[in-house]
């Protein structure tokens, strides 16, 4: 997987996709397993992950930005989404360096998606 160049590009591109079947499996129910793949492949969950890790480097603003822009058109995939970000931010507060470091270059090496895979609430 090659880093994306501009990731605001990217997720537009992902959301214009989306756009078009987002009622119809909203409706449906299921699960997104296309649209989770394309969010897999576009090298967005690592957005957040800083660039030592092997992630984009991300700031919060420019998360909540792209997670703005998934949600336009599918609410239940800038869920999860967010809640990626959220679960990496949460591992990076509650562990030391040495514990959450081999975490996130997993992450990029393995293409791990974290979102909704539990509640820390």
């Amino acid at each position: 997987m090659t880093p994306p160049n501009d990731p605001v590009l990217v997720a537009r591109r992902l959301a214009a996709d989306w756009a078009s079947t987002a009622a119809e499996r909203d409706e449906r129910g299921g699960t997104p397993k296309r649209e989770r793949d394309a969010l897999r492949d576009s090298g967005l969950l690592t957005l957040s992950i800083p660039r030592e890790f092997g992630g984009l480097g991300a700031s919060w603003s420019d998360t909540l930005n792209i997670v703005r822009e998934f949600a336009k058109v599918d609410s239940s995939m800038a869920h999860v989404f967010g809640f990626q970000h959220l679960m990496l931010a949460t591992v990076r507060l509650f562990s030391r360096p040495d514990q959450w470091q081999p975490w996130l270059e997993q992450t990029v090496r393995q293409r791990w998606f974290w979102g909704n895979a539990l509640n820390p609430l």
